[in-house]
């Protein structure tokens, strides 16, 4: 799953509205002959999800800059990092894959209340069973356990806070 760019998707939106172009008209100026395949473009694009070649050709039209881009990068994160202020506190969890595409949620010990000991929990979880883990200790800090139990140095990623708790 990729991470959205939704303020750098409401810049692109915002844009096209300033200079007055629908979003079928965009989609000609992007050369599209499908029409509708173009507007979808756009409407990703605008969500903040676009990650292909047209994403740039849509910059260009409307004047975006990469510049703006990581402006809108680093305004999402204070507005996630605001967020995450306001959210409860967070519960760890371990999720774990049982086979493709199917995950369940292992139950944490109480009495487990330090990083070290749910990574060391995890590691055994994984371990013993064989499976592929990952331990989420707050909204954005995350740990992939391998099936050796071998637990990977933190993954931190505001940007994976679901898209609307920021909304």
């Amino acid at each position: 799953m990729r991470d959205l760019e939704f303020v750098f998707g409401q810049l692109l939106k915002d844009r096209r509205i300033a200079m007055g172009l629908s979003p079928k008209q965009l989609a000609e100026k992007l050369g599209y002959r499908n029409i509708v395949k173009g507007i979808r473009r756009i409407n990703v694009a605008e969500e903040g999800g676009a990650r292909d070649n047209k994403l740039q050709e849509i910059m260009a039209i409307l004047g975006v800059t990469e510049a703006d881009r990581s402006q809108c990068r680093i305004e999402q994160e204070k507005q996630i990092l605001e967020k995450i202020k306001t959210l409860p506190k967070f519960k760890p969890v371990l999720v774990y894959r049982i086979m493709a595409c199917i995950y369940a949620e292992a139950k944490i010990p109480e009495e487990l209340t330090t990083e070290e000991q749910l990574k060391e929990f995890a590691g055994n979880f994984a371990r013993e069973r064989k499976f592929k883990a990952w331990l989420k200790l707050d909204y954005n800090i995350t740990y992939f356990i391998n099936t050796d139990g071998k637990v990977s140095e933190p993954i931190r990623s505001i940007a994976s806070l679901p898209y609307a708790y920021v909304k």
